[in-house]
């Protein structure tokens, strides 16, 4: 059912639910009754949820053309930057850190 190096772990970190699980393998109990009975959610990604579709090459080219100052994109997210430093507090130097350009 579990590795030695997961029962190690379970028997000095959890030694209740090792003693509980010890128990059920010397009378056969099955698993299930040994699982805690809250549901287990699973999440989907976006993409296996919603169809993907493929860019046209004037898209895929748009997408990588660099925008000017003046650029309507350009405006509304220095603007964002800058309404962040503000309410964050952060410094000026956040825009130089690698976090930051790989987020660009």
């Amino acid at each position: 059912m579990c590795t030695s190096a997961m029962s190690n772990h379970l028997k000095s970190k959890h030694q209740e639910k090792f003693n509980l699980l010890n128990k059920g393998k010397d009378k056969d109990v099955p698993t299930l009754l040994l699982e805690p009975a809250v549901p287990v959610s699973s999440t989907r990604s976006s993409s296996s949820t919603s169809m993907e579709k493929q860019l046209t090459l004037s898209e895929s080219f748009e997408r990588k053309l660099i925008w000017g100052v003046s650029d309507p994109k350009a405006k509304k997210y220095h603007y964002l930057i800058a309404e962040m430093i503000a309410l964050d507090n952060e410094q000026l130097c956040i825009v130089e850190r690698v976090g930051f350009k790989r987020l660009l």
